[in-house]
């Protein structure tokens, strides 16, 4: 049985006393930062409950912002997750790299996991849904060259008009020529049927 001289200083640790004081993980904390409970990526992240949320840290000290979970998915606070270079919320269990939103999901083999907002740090199940690889590819935002300001409508510098187009089943059928990019993105919604 240790002797209370025998412990950690730090607070609420009660580890074996090492040097200066501190147990071998606050001692190395000290010679690496000069501040023995500076904390590490190891440590435990807290989450926050707002709004029926939850919004666990992404990042040391929550540095890379928030993801946002249901209150029934609380089980993912267990983890340590960091923002990935793709903007996923991302962590290492086991030495396999999971995605927060494929979690979520249950890890459906089959189909990928869709935010419908686009928010790729926003995890509550209301916002995922299970679809193909083609129904994912809809919903994608404007791309950065578009200059219309509309999905599926170009303009034809030749025709001085816009073109109207949807894609499908890797064909792409042709709507017409417009005066205006409005008429044309109308055009498309109602070849759409929305």
């Amino acid at each position: 049985m240790y002797k209370k001289y025998d412990l950690c200083t730090i607070p609420k640790c009660g580890s074996p006393h090492e040097a200066r004081g501190y147990c071998v993980k606050h001692y190395k904390r000290f010679i690496k930062t000069g501040d023995p409970i500076t904390p590490s990526a190891k440590d435990k992240r807290h989450f926050i409950k707002k709004d029926n949320k939850l919004y666990i840290p992404l990042g040391l000290n929550a540095r890379q912002g928030y993801a946002i979970v249901s209150l029934e998915d609380y089980w993912v606070s267990d983890y340590n997750w960091y923002k990935g270079k793709n903007g996923y919320s991302s962590s290492r269990i086991k030495g396999v790299h999971v995605y927060m939103h494929r979690m979520v999901m249950g890890n459906p083999t089959s189909g990928e996991v869709d935010h419908i907002n686009r928010v790729k740090t926003d995890n509550r199940r209301e916002n995922l849904r299970v679809v193909s690889r083609s129904e994912n590819m809809l919903n994608v935002g404007l791309r950065s060259s578009n200059t219309s300001g509309y999905t599926g409508v170009s303009y034809l510098k030749n025709a001085k008009k816009y073109q109207a187009y949807v894609n499908s089943c890797g064909k792409t059928k042709y709507l017409g020529l417009f005066n205006s990019p409005e008429d044309a993105f109308q055009a498309r919604q109602t070849a759409l049927g929305r």
